[in-house]
């Protein structure tokens, strides 16, 4: 029988130049996955410095404003961030602020830290929200509870004029805000209790005008409300004719 000019594979691998082909192919097969395994831990390694959780600026958080305005206009948001990529003081909670102030603009994407942040020390701006406004009114010790109120009570605050009419003139009374914050009492330096003083309040931004204009052009009162349980006024004006309203003439004699 005539022999193929052919080798059958079984033979050319058996050979010492298919040997070397062997070895050659396992060396590349073994170099990819140590190539793969290399990656395959890198990415893990990433993956797991990428786990840390920080609060970014999400719109301009401007100097003074306080970490409760933060949480309550939610000026933040949660992004994970490489370990790496972490500024110094980076706050993970926003408790972490408490009562204190941003001392320098944070702009959008910023990391927030606790760095950038110092205790407010009584700063109002740290206890105003965007829609508030603090408002100081200069009462004296009867209008003003003077003495009776300290900063943190609550009150309602009323407003009183003189309307003219076709009558003549007439008192009016009114109440212009209920619950309202009292953030500062400030009394002429060695004033004991009652006399004058500037009490600052806490009112929305639609109030404020209002409350100047009724200490400019009225008489403005302010009414201690109870720490617990109280209920607003039903009423909002008061004149002699709704005080009187009601009232039963009084009979003569005779």
């Amino acid at each position: 029988m005539q022999m193929t000019s052919k080798t059958p594979l079984r033979s050319r691998l058996s050979s010492r130049s298919g040997a070397t082909w062997l070895a050659v192919l396992a060396a590349g097969v073994a170099a990819i996955l140590v190539f793969a395994a290399i990656n395959s831990a890198r990415n893990s390694d990433t993956a797991g410095t990428a786990s840390s959780t920080v609060l970014v600026a999400n719109q301009l958080i401007p100097k003074g404003s306080s970490g409760q305005a933060l949480a309550k206009q939610h000026l933040f948001r949660v992004a994970k961030v490489n370990e790496q990529a972490l500024v110094a003081g980076a706050v993970t909670d926003i408790s972490q602020l408490g009562d204190k102030v941003a001392t320098q603009d944070i702009y959008p994407g910023q990391q927030i830290s606790a760095n950038t942040f110092s205790a407010a020390n009584g700063l109002l701006s740290a206890k105003l929200a965007a829609n508030d406004r603090a408002v100081s009114v200069p009462l004296d010790a009867a209008h003003g509870l003077i003495g009776e109120i300290n900063p943190g009570d609550h009150v309602d605050v009323l407003a009183g004029f003189n309307v003219q009419s076709t009558n003549g003139t007439r008192p009016v009374m009114r109440v212009l805000a209920t619950n309202v914050s009292v953030l500062k009492v400030d009394k002429p330096s060695g004033a004991g209790t009652g006399g004058n003083a500037d009490v600052t309040l806490r009112v929305s931004s639609d109030m404020a005008p209002k409350l100047a204009f009724a200490a400019d052009n009225g008489k403005v009162w302010v009414v201690l409300r109870p720490a617990a349980g109280a209920k607003d006024p039903s009423g909002s004006v008061v004149s002699v004719n709704s005080l009187l309203s009601g009232v039963k003439p009084v009979q003569g004699n005779g």
